[in-house]
């Protein structure tokens, strides 16, 4: 029997409003009257693809300098101007503008110094965006990513053109994103799909985070179909993420546009780099035909034969601290229905349940706290779960609003959950709490929210 986890904590009751407006602006969906940011760039590192604090390599500079670009928009407004701040807010720079929206800010950065940057957004009536969404802190590094970079991609090239699977794998991580097992099928899928495969990429940015290298590379692709001989050509931006390993730079995960494993490019991609350069980008159906669609869509899931496979909504979960009777809520996902568990006896009925300000994983589930939302790679909106680090351990339910739980159920499908809101009342040694949660989850053993 487990040892039962009794937290006092004071009560909590957030309720949240959600409108489009609310939604961070990478999210697509905003509404006419927000002042926003279409899309935002340090150098051609796009902010939402990094941490908040990052280190860029010295050899990433476009002639020693920096430049942050974007677009801005403020629906049926129109934009003021752009401002710039280094220095955490204190002084504020005017970024280049064009008519569209589109905004340019350049500086040379002192090695080794860090900048606390911030983008202003105005629109002629003087409302702004949301700052706390554009804040990073970026310094310049001497040391050589490049070199250790380049030389991953060029295997990683020189293996899928020559349609070398063993090869490829020896410069992929044990721990890549959407798992290995994953990526090898694809990889099966697309030297079955393509002959003559030609690829030409630059490395255009590198920085390094939390112990991974993040890349932005631009390519030019070509590539001919094995069903009808037709030639397919693309280019555009994408990223990268590598992490060291016993070959040097291990590849951890990859954004989409794909350059490796477009046949199942829902499960091997972890998001997507939203670019004008990225208008119509190739990708391959689960007939394994080949075709193009533009980023936008792709990002969305527009066509996705496994959109389907994806059920969403939200539950409550209550506990109450009695010495009979139906104490216990659980969820279970695959019906979408909450049940009641009558103590210890009652376990195995349910997927997660609610114990005091906790929830268990139940039923061979198990469970990992992500992080709250809109944190790093974590968005509930499009996200891709891991498929390791999952434990039979308890997560915090209370006190934690906006903070993510992925769930691998014991069938290997995944589910994420979001706390919305809590409330823990002790009246007297006798806990009331509840918490209320949106869900989403895949009943084909997908990874992709």
């Amino acid at each position: 029997m487990k040892n039962r986890l009794k937290i006092l904590l004071l009560p909590l009751l957030l309720i949240f409003a959600f409108t489009n407006a609310d939604a961070k602006w990478w999210i697509f969906g905003q509404n006419e009257s927000s002042v926003d940011v279409s899309y935002l760039y340090i150098n051609s590192l796009s902010f939402d693809s990094t941490k908040k604090e990052i280190v860029i390599s010295k050899d990433s500079l476009d002639n020693g300098y920096l430049h942050i670009r974007g677009k801005a928009n403020a629906g049926t407004s129109n934009i003021g101007k752009v401002l710039i701040s280094l220095d955490n807010k204190k002084t504020w720079n005017k970024a280049k503008l064009a008519r569209d929206g589109a905004f340019d800010f350049s500086f040379e950065p002192v090695i080794g110094k860090k900048y606390d940057i911030y983008v202003q957004i105005l629109d002629t009536t003087g409302k702004s965006n949301d700052l706390e969404d554009t804040h990073k802190i970026v310094s310049v590094s001497n040391k050589d990513m490049r070199e250790i970079v380049q030389n991953s991609l060029n295997h990683l090239k020189e293996a899928y053109s020559s349609e070398n699977l063993s090869a490829f794998m020896r410069y992929v991580s044990s721990d890549f994103t959407g798992d290995d097992t994953t990526l090898e099928l694809a990889l099966r899928k697309d030297f079955s799909a393509f002959d003559n495969i030609h690829i030409d990429f630059t490395i255009s940015s590198i920085a390094y985070q939390d112990g991974k290298y993040l890349v932005s590379i631009s390519f030019n692709r070509s590539l001919e179909s094995s069903k009808d001989g037709k030639v397919y050509s693309d280019k555009g931006i994408t990223e990268f993420n590598f992490t060291d390993g016993k070959n040097g730079a291990m590849l951890y995960s990859m954004k989409n546009p794909l350059i490796f494993g477009l046949s199942d490019a829902e499960e091997v991609a972890d998001g997507s780099v939203m670019s004008l350069e990225n208008s119509e980008v190739i990708t391959v159906d689960t007939g394994g035909n080949i075709g193009e669609k533009s980023i936008a869509d792709i990002a969305n899931n527009t066509g996705s034969s496994s959109s389907g496979n994806i059920d969403s909504g939200s539950f409550t979960l209550s506990y109450d601290d009695l010495a009979t009777g139906n104490q216990y809520k659980g969820f279970l996902f695959d019906s979408g229905s909450t049940v009641s568990l009558s103590g210890w006896n009652n376990q195995g009925t349910s997927d997660i349940y609610l114990e005091t300000n906790i929830f268990w994983p139940d039923s061979g589930a198990l469970i990992q706290d992500l992080g709250m939302d809109g944190s790093g790679n974590v968005d509930f909106n499009h996200m891709t779960v891991p498929t390791t680090g999952y434990v039979n351990q308890p997560i915090q339910a209370t006190n934690n609003d906006d903070h993510i739980i992925a769930v691998k159920l014991s069938d290997n499908t995944y589910a994420i959950v979001k706390i919305i809101s809590s409330n823990l009342i002790d009246n007297l040694g006798q806990i009331h709490t509840t918490v209320t949660c949106q869900y989403k989850y895949r009943s084909d053993g997908g990874v992709n929210f």
